[in-house]
């Protein structure tokens, strides 16, 4: 629990990078692909909605 979050219960939003045949999402801020748990985290394929401080700066340097 944090300041801006007082209840722990903001999920994190990751942009999806890898996904495995059995459904299971790696994040895109991940250095080797691992699944996300999904009950503190959650993933999407929209640029906008991406709130994990690291994917959104592995998205910065993609986009230059």
């Amino acid at each position: 629990m944090s300041k801006d979050d007082p209840y722990g219960d903001i999920k994190i939003y990751h942009k999806a990078n890898l996904i495995a045949p059995d459904g299971s999402v790696s994040p895109l801020c991940a250095k080797t692909p691992r699944k996300l748990n999904l009950k503190k985290d959650v993933w999407t394929l929209d640029d906008a909605s991406v709130t994990c401080k690291k994917c959104l700066s592995k998205m910065e340097t993609i986009k230059e």
